[in-house]
């Protein structure tokens, strides 16, 4: 560990990263990170070896790419070091490539989650809502002004993207904020309307950080802040799928007492991220015309998707970051086989844990090991649908997700978030 406080690189790293305050205490990323090299990262030889970067052994295809993505995102590499199960998950994962190699895990196709299997009115509330609101498709914030953004981009060079610091952008991010801070408690009161315990109901904890906030916006949604809709977002949890729909069935009555429109819905337990993640998301329009995020959450998968969202963070990163790195001309923005390959070895891992939390949440004759005597060794659940094989994609992320987070695609995700932006946990 010696080698790692000592590597100038990961000093400036965490230098820079005192910058950045991370929480309303005040809390700065540097000193949360300086705390994690020391305390969290010896707990894990294996990732402390490919951080400091120097070997012995030299790092591995796989293992270089990786250390360039968490050392281009600071925030990623603490809330990893944060979540000891996400460690071990991302180690198993770069270890099955480098000794399986790439072409062995691509060849055989991406896994798929199961579909859920619904039971009495769950299916007919949730296509009743949808039908109600009329679309999955949010719509943009309020008041941007969208040909000045063309104007801008028309004037930029070929393959230039337009700057982080671009004040049409961080003018109109500003008051994105604003407008979100103002309905916080509007929103929280939707939140335990619909909760069956008022500490279900539960709020994005701080402000969305800025830096994710400016990758949506100039790498997925091609510098358009208006596309950002989850600033303001809030959750509540449940611990069964029944429960759940119950309250979907009277989620309009709740947020109309409020002066609250529902404008999207996306129900992921009918079509589930590739991860096996689900819920079901909603996009609201607040009293002052914010849009921001309302999701229907089952606490077992809540409690996979607290380590998961720091392996949807690193898969996020890696075509972010090979982006911006092709910007500098210092390599190609696809990713490479090896760096498809992790991202795939990490969600089939992750395929069977959200399968066993979605079957905690059902009824045991709904359960996907019914008839397996219900306590089946892990390797033989049935927890996937058959593979695809897998074929060489563009590292550009889409506009969209967890929207939607594909942490297998190298096209990026939905905006969840909304994008599988991970659910405000």
């Amino acid at each position: 560990m010696r080698r790692v406080h000592e590597n100038e690189q990961i000093r400036q790293l965490v230098d820079r990263a005192r910058e950045t305050v991370v929480n309303d205490r005040g809390d700065r990323l540097g000193d949360l990170l300086d705390n994690d090299l020391r305390h969290r990262l010896p707990n894990h030889p294996e990732l402390a070896r490919i951080i400091e970067g120097n070997g012995p052994p030299p790092l591995s295809p796989v293992e270089g790419a990786l250390r360039d993505s968490l050392m281009a995102r600071p925030r990623t590499l603490h809330s990893l070091l944060s979540q000891p199960e996400a460690v071990h998950i991302l180690e198993d994962s770069v270890r099955e490539v480098n000794e399986r190699g790439a072409d062995a895990i691509l060849g055989e196709g991406r896994q798929r989650p199961l579909p859920t299997p619904f039971e009495g009115r769950q299916l007919e509330i949730s296509n009743r809502v949808a039908d109600e609101v009329g679309g999955s498709k949010s719509p943009d914030q309020p008041g941007f002004d969208e040909k000045a953004l063309e104007e801008q981009k028309r004037r930029l060079q070929e393959g230039e993207q337009l700057s982080r610091d671009n004040p049409l952008i961080n003018d109109y991010l500003d008051d994105l904020y604003n407008a979100a801070d103002a309905h916080k408690d509007t929103l929280n009161n939707v939140l335990k309307d619909l909760a069956n315990d008022p500490d279900d109901a539960k709020m994005r904890p701080g402000r969305k950080d800025r830096v994710r906030a400016l990758d949506k916006i100039i790498i997925e949604s091609g510098g358009n802040p208006s596309k950002l809709n989850d600033l303001l977002g809030g959750k509540v949890q449940f611990d069964s799928v029944a429960d759940l729909y119950q309250a979907l069935d009277r989620v309009q009555e709740v947020v109309a007492r409020h002066g609250v429109e529902i404008v999207s819905i996306k129900d992921r337990l009918q079509n589930p991220q590739p991860s096996g993640y689900r819920d079901i998301r909603m996009t609201v329009r607040m009293p002052n015309g914010h849009i921001g995020e309302l999701r229907l959450h089952l606490r077992s998968v809540d409690e996979v998707a607290a380590y998961e969202h720091s392996l949807y963070e690193v898969s996020r990163d890696l075509p972010n970051v090979a982006a911006e790195a092709a910007q500098r001309g210092e390599r190609s923005a696809d990713l490479s086989p090896e760096e498809r390959a992790l991202r795939e070895a990490v969600n089939r891992r992750l395929i069977t844990r959200f399968q066993a939390a979605l079957d905690d949440a059902l009824p045991p004759h709904l359960r996907s090991t019914h008839g397996e005597g219900g306590d089946a060794p892990e390797p033989h659940r049935r927890t996937a649908e058959p593979a695809r094989a897998e074929q060489p994609q563009p590292a550009r992320p889409e506009g969209a997700g967890r929207d939607e987070a594909d942490p297998t695609r190298t096209t990026g995700h939905d905006p969840a978030k909304g994008e599988h932006e991970q659910p405000p946990a």
